[in-house]
């Protein structure tokens, strides 16, 4: 049975959903301000409210917008749907399959587990470890990190005796910030998203190389925070007894020859995204071949179950948030708020761009997921950007790294799972990210944008 705080809670969200998009149909129209660009603001606010508020499963909005914008005549069902003809959605079936398939055969799980066995003696060595985890686990399988880390970490502070305290919430937020920054420099299906929002916007293209000489800074911000992290959460003089993760090892056996095959597969992918220059093909077709290859005669070894744990709810969802930015772009949308915001951003330079488009999107993170900012803001940043004479990648950047700052575990889904274990007091989950965000602000401004500047992005 719902609490009647929950029931209130939810008739709130409902209101708020509701009642946001009849103010906007309020609006009087005028010659800028067209009774299509009401409707279609109406409208998306409406369902980025849903997936922010978390009200109906992600699924559902994500399928009702899309036909409600042919439905409405906003715009041509091949401009709606545009996303499914290009790779993104398919880029995350096969991202996600291959990584069903190396979790399941335990692959993921035993190079975490070799790499803590080899750091794990005291509390920095145990965070460096972890930090290691997550950047082999990232190079094995892009973007599917978080869950082994979270189950890594957990089992790490049970087996210590830690219970809730700042020494596991420093270990276990440790492995969320190392199964998700990487993701900043590593190209991978969970971020596909925002570099690919370019391509229906300036028709550039990205890969692999490119974003991560892009993004070499945030290499060096995985360590930052790690040792940040140590910093606040050290306990004084203790020295691990890390033997169970060696039984785990040992309990392990020898790899399996399906785990010879994932990493086989596992390099293949990462030399297809190396070479992609050379070969000149879209190495997201690369996420798709590699799951489908684990089915063929000779390997054998995905199973039907693998295919069944597909989140195709976050496909449906990734893909309507790129077909709201598809629509807005045909609609002329985005130049609308562009040429809003332009005056105010005329003459001001890209610390100053950078910084009030940073602030915007953490700001906003107190109300929407980060998808849902990437959805709101990437198309008129992006406009207000190329006006300005500022590399779109810059402003995709930005985004990707401001929506990641979050206060709150509510805020965003993937920290609130490691704090749903229960060994990560609140407050020690607020100091830590509002230590992050504060550093993470000054890293984008003194080594982030200098760079950018120096390679030529800005």
């Amino acid at each position: 049975m719902k609490s009647k705080l929950q029931v209130n809670a939810k008739v709130v969200k409902w209101a708020i959903i509701i009642l946001i998009p009849v103010i906007i149909l309020l609006i009087p129209v005028n010659d800028v301000f067209t009774w299509q660009i009401r409707l279609f603001s109406a409208a998306t606010f409406c369902t980025i409210l849903m997936f922010a508020f978390e009200v109906l499963p992600n699924l559902i909005p994500a399928m009702i917008l899309p036909v409600f914008y042919i439905l409405a005549n906003l715009a041509p069902a091949n401009v709606v749907f545009s996303p499914w003809f290009g790779t993104i959605p398919w880029m995350f079936i096969g991202g996600f399959l291959f990584a069903n398939i190396l979790i399941r055969i335990g692959l993921l799980k035993r190079v975490a587990y070799w790499i803590i066995e080899k750091t794990g003696k005291s509390y920095y060595g145990l965070l460096i470890g972890i930090m290691l985890s997550g950047l082999a686990i990232n190079l094995l399988a892009p973007g599917k990190a978080i869950l082994p880390l979270a189950g890594l970490t957990f089992g790490i502070c049970k087996a210590l005796n830690l219970g809730k305290s700042k020494e596991s919430a420093g270990i276990m937020m440790a492995g969320f910030f190392s199964a998700y920054i990487p993701l900043q420099f590593i190209y991978n299906p969970s971020f596909a998203v925002i570099p690919n929002m370019a391509a229906s916007i300036t028709n550039p293209s990205i890969s692999f190389l490119d974003y991560f000489v892009h993004n070499i800074p945030f290499v060096l911000w995985i360590p930052i925070v790690v040792f940040t992290i140590g910093r606040f959460c050290k306990p004084k003089d203790t020295v691990y007894q890390m033997e169970f993760v060696s039984e785990e090892l040992k309990a392990m056996g020898k790899m399996t020859r399906d785990e010879k095959k994932g990493v086989v597969i596992s390099l293949c992918l990462l030399v297809y995204m190396l070479t992609s220059g050379l070969h000149n093909l879209d190495i997201s077709w690369g996420f798709l071949l590699a799951g489908c290859i684990m089915y063929l005669p000779g390997f054998n070894v995905g199973t039907k179950e693998d295919i069944q744990k597909i989140d195709f709810s976050m496909i449906f969802f990734t893909a309507t948030c790129l077909s709201i930015g598809a629509v807005a772009n045909a609609m002329g949308f985005g130049k609308i708020i562009a040429d809003l915001v332009l005056p105010m951003m005329s003459g001001t330079n890209i610390f100053v761009m950078i910084a009030v488009i940073w602030i915007i999107c953490v700001i906003s993170n107190f109300a929407l997921t980060p998808m849902a900012i990437y959805a709101t803001f990437t198309l008129a940043f992006t406009q207000i950007g190329m006006t300005l004479g500022i590399n779109p990648f810059a402003v995709f950047y930005t985004i990707q790294a401001a929506g990641a700052e979050v206060i709150f575990p509510y805020e965003w889904a993937l920290p609130l799972f490691y704090v749903s274990f229960g060994l990560i007091a609140t407050k020690d989950f607020m100091k830590i990210c509002g230590i992050k965000m504060a550093m993470s602000m000054v890293f984008m401004m003194v080594v982030v944008v200098p760079y950018w500047l120096l390679i030529g992005l800005v």
